[in-house]
């Protein structure tokens, strides 16, 4: 919620929280789309360097886990970066 009424700051603050989990319990799967997450929290931002860096985060971890769809869904995002 706080992504879409543009409080960034904190969007990002839950954001890196739940990140932790997710790194604490290895589920992979969750850390990508927690990563995309903040991607695009940066993308709305007008911060798109920091926006591409956690695409391709989370893009890597997508295509370990072979993730066609959200693989698609994160090039998405890259392309619109631009």
């Amino acid at each position: 919620m706080y992504r879409q009424w543009g409080k960034y700051e904190l969007a990002l603050e839950y954001f890196q929280k739940a990140l932790e989990i997710d790194e604490k319990l290895k589920d992979i799967r969750r850390k990508a789309t927690r990563l995309n997450n903040i991607g695009i929290v940066y993308q709305n931002w007008d911060k798109p360097g920091k926006a591409l860096e956690y695409f391709q985060k989370s893009l890597k971890l997508f295509e370990e886990l072979n993730d066609a769809e959200n693989i698609a869904g994160i090039m998405k995002n890259i392309k619109n970066l631009t």
